[in-house]
């Protein structure tokens, strides 16, 4: 599997503020073929995602809930 996407698609999650979680966003990625992905994009705190922005896929472990999937920005 190619590690290189692009960003299809992404929404912005605001948790309560009780929660005391900050601001995170999750996104569908497209792969060369017909392969896409949906996981969390790994942004800077002065990051901001836009649809079409290079991505590469980074598996993370996640012991709660399976595998979760970093969607990390490729740098230029």
């Amino acid at each position: 599997m190619p590690n290189e996407a692009v960003l299809y698609s992404y929404t912005t999650i605001h948790p309560n503020p009780k929660t005391g979680e900050s601001p995170f966003s999750l996104g569908y990625a497209d792969f060369q073929g017909e392969l896409r992905v949906f996981g969390k994009l790994d942004l800077g705190p002065d990051e901001r995602p836009e649809v079409g922005m290079a991505l590469r896929l980074e598996p993370q472990a996640d012991t709660q809930s399976g595998p979760e999937y970093l969607l990390v920005p490729t740098k230029v």
